[in-house]
């Protein structure tokens, strides 16, 4: 099994049989957005999926194996591509000070 069909599995799409054009398995898997690090994209992935924008996270570079800790690895943020617009909406109304507060935000 290669890393798309793991991705696909975990994010829902572990059938092949197409259901209509809007379903996850008929959507791409994109990339919006690179965290600094770890932390920043739990954070992002947090934010999202509070809004109920399924997300992935992938690290940069050697991975999750290469010194036993991504903690300091950038990492990418990827959606399916249907709800790529609207999860890069939400993180720009959470950069701009939108209606969406963060723990400790008050």
């Amino acid at each position: 099994m290669n890393w798309l069909t793991t991705v696909r599995r975990l994010l829902g799409q572990a059938s092949d049989t197409p259901v209509g054009d809007r379903s996850p398995r008929n959507q791409k898997i994109v990339r919006i957005s690179t965290a600094r690090n770890e932390p920043m994209a739990r954070l992002t992935q947090q934010v999202l999926e509070s809004e109920g924008i399924r997300v992935l996270l992938k690290p940069i570079g050697p991975g999750y194996g290469g010194w036993g800790n991504a903690n300091n690895l950038m990492h990418d943020v990827y959606v399916l591509e249907g709800d790529a617009t609207r999860a890069r909406e939400v993180l720009e109304s959470v950069h701009s000070g939108g209606d969406i507060v963060l723990p400790g935000d008050g």
